[in-house]
C-alpha cells in the first residue's frame, strides 16, 4: 500500500498539488545536473520528458502528456545498450512520472545515482547536490522517502551532508 504522504489530497492523501509540482521540478533538476556526461549527446526522449514535465509545472501539460511521455522513455530505453545513457533516460522517466505519481521522483534520484556509480563518481558529493537543491517545503517529505526507498542508508548520511541539521526524519 502506498504511503499517504505521496497521495494527493483529492486522492485520500496528504500531499499537496503543489509539493509535487515541487517534487518534478526537483526530480527534473536532478537529470538536468547529469545531462552534461552524455556530452552532449542527450536522446531526445530525455528532453521531451523534460519539456514535458516542465509544462506539467506551469499547467501547459496535463499527467496524461507527462504518462505519454514516460512510457516512451520505458519503450525507447530497451533499445539503448549504454548504460550510462539508460540510467540518465530512466531518471528522465522516472521525473515526468511524478506527474502521475508522486513517489517517481524518489526513482529519478535513484539512477542518477546509478549514472553516478557507472561513471565512477563520488555518489556522497551526488547526494549532497540532490540534498542541498530539495526545496525547503518537502525536504522532510524527501529525506524521508530517500530514507524508506533504501536509496540513501540512514538519517546519519543525511546529517553528515547537510552543513545544518536537518529536519527530523522518522526511521
Amino acid at each position: 500500500m502506498r504511503d499517504k504522504k505521496w497521495v494527493l489530497e483529492y486522492r485520500g492523501g496528504t500531499l499537496k498539488k503543489e509539493q509535487q509540482k515541487q517534487l518534478m521540478k526537483w526530480a527534473i533538476d536532478c537529470v538536468n545536473h547529469l545531462l552534461p556526461l552524455l556530452d552532449n549527446n542527450v536522446n531526445e526522449k530525455i528532453l521531451n520528458a523534460i519539456n514535458t514535465g516542465n509544462n506539467w509545472i506551469i499547467g501547459k501539460a496535463n499527467t496524461g502528456d507527462a504518462i505519454k511521455s514516460a512510457r516512451e522513455i520505458l519503450k525507447y530505453v530497451r533499445t539503448l545498450d549504454n548504460e550510462l545513457e539508460i540510467a540518465i533516460t530512466r531518471a528522465a522517466g522516472h521525473a515526468v512520472a511524478t506527474a502521475h505519481m508522486a513517489d517517481h521522483s524518489m526513482g529519478a534520484v535513484k539512477y542518477c545515482l546509478d549514472a553516478i556509480k557507472i561513471i565512477g563518481g563520488s555518489i556522497e558529493e551526488e547526494t549532497k547536490w540532490q540534498i542541498k537543491n530539495i526545496p525547503n517545503e518537502i525536504e522532510e517529505l524527501v529525506l524521508e522517502g530517500l530514507i524508506n526507498k533504501k536509496i540513501i542508508n540512514n538519517e546519519s548520511t543525511i546529517m553528515s551532508i547537510h552543513a545544518f541539521p536537518c529536519a527530523s526524519v522518522p526511521l
